[in-house]
């Protein structure tokens, strides 16, 4: 009986010796098993040189090479990338544009959406063919639909082809009678390195007229238009701001006034009963113009000859002390400095770029934190409530000069 327990306690004895030896290699050898310190290296010309271990990376022009220390030297896990990151971890960036966590998904809407935009783009051609186009594009597609979505294809034709006939009846109302399509602008903003800002408008509208270019800025939009500019000085919702600017930086075209810069909602969804008005009156309405018009008559005229109570431009209207107390209107002098301040902003995202400077520092405007709004990444992100930042809400864009119902 004692033999046998004896023997039991050496077998145990014996147990815990092999795991204790265990654990002593694999904690001597932990960054061969599990590559957890990772080095990252500088690729040049072939050779390696270390530089400094990183949280993340910003493009550059150098490539690299990441590795973990072995027994055999460099263990090589990536050959591709951008250069090593200094400072604080580059977070939704990162997540994003290095590691990709966030993939671009082609859905159903998506397809719709360019289905919707390249069909406009060619519309007010003189030989366009609406079944031609509509059918030449989706048959370049790979993506398959599901019976479902071919009805709501099918029934999408019947919709745009009511979006391209109002769109007409509304240039019935403007004199700006030269026109682009899906206008591409590209703006030098070097310094270090080449940085490039492009973009693209859907439609442009304008008229050369007494030594300068009237213009209107229009971007289609199959979801819902977002036309609030008060938040612009912090960097925020600066879609319809950027048309601005971009316009503002078109070639050949010289001395540019802004009549209007919109957005056009192209894909509606059913209307609500409404007994005061005609349920094609009711779908022509909802394509008119969001944004904000020039409060020039003399320009504004140029754009909508029915401003006084607009045909062309939502809740735009004129009342005998001025503009409908709804009517989005401003001046020459806010535009500018609406065009300044996108300038400004543009230049703080690529020195913030260039700097890897991609602190967590969510904002929080009034009580809503619009900086973690529409972020994916809220599961694995460091975030406390002492990072998030909080702004003065502004309601009617007093930065700009003077009050704007924005």
């Amino acid at each position: 009986m004692l033999k046998k327990i004896q023997k039991k306690r050496l077998f145990k004895l014996i147990g815990i010796i092999c795991l204790a030896v265990f654990l002593i290699y694999f904690l001597l050898n932990m960054t061969d098993i599990i590559g957890k310190n990772t080095d990252t290296f500088l690729v040049e010309e072939g050779t390696l040189s270390y530089e400094e271990e990183a949280e993340g990376y910003v493009i550059r022009d150098e490539k690299i090479l990441e590795g973990t220390n072995t027994s055999n030297g460099i263990s090589k896990i990536i050959s591709e990338g951008s250069r090593v990151s200094k400072g604080e971890s580059v977070f939704r960036y990162y997540l994003n544009n290095i590691l990709k966590l966030n993939p671009y998904e082609e859905t159903f809407m998506t397809i719709l959406g360019t289905l919707f935009h390249e069909v406009l783009s060619k519309a007010f051609n003189e030989e366009f063919n609406l079944d031609y186009e509509y059918n030449n594009f989706l048959e370049k597609q790979t993506y398959e639909f599901s019976n479902k979505e071919l009805y709501f294809i099918k029934k999408a034709k019947k919709d745009l082809k009511f979006v391209i006939e109002t769109i007409k009846k509304q240039y019935k109302y403007t004199n700006l009678n030269k026109a682009m399509y899906e206008k591409k602008v590209c703006v030098d903003k070097s310094s270090r390195i080449k940085v490039t800002f492009n973009g693209i408008i859907d439609k442009v509208l304008y008229e050369e007229k007494d030594n300068i270019t009237i213009v209107c800025i229009i971007d289609y939009k199959t979801g819902n238009p977002d036309i609030n500019i008060n938040n612009a000085i912090y960097g925020l919702g600066l879609q319809l701001p950027v048309y601005l600017y971009l316009s503002k930086n078109m070639d050949k075209i010289n001395n540019v006034e802004i009549a209007g810069f919109y957005l056009q909602k192209i894909l509606n969804k059913e209307i609500a009963k409404d007994y005061k008005h005609t349920y094609l009156s009711l779908l022509e309405d909802g394509l008119k113009l969001q944004g904000y018009s020039n409060d020039n008559i003399e320009i504004l005229r140029e754009l909508d000859d029915s401003y006084d109570n607009s045909n062309m431009i939502k809740s735009l209207k004129t009342t005998k002390t001025g503009f409908y107390t709804y009517s989005k209107v401003i001046n020459n002098e806010q535009i500018d400095n609406l065009i300044k301040l996108v300038d400004k902003k543009i230049e703080e995202a690529r020195n913030n770029i260039l700097d890897v400077s991609f602190d967590i520092n969510p904002k929080k405007i009034g009580k809503e934190n619009v900086g973690c709004k529409y972020c994916n990444f809220k599961d694995i992100c460091y975030m406390e409530q002492k990072d998030i930042v909080e702004l003065k809400e502004y309601k009617n864009a007093e930065f700009l000069g003077g009050e704007i119902d924005a």
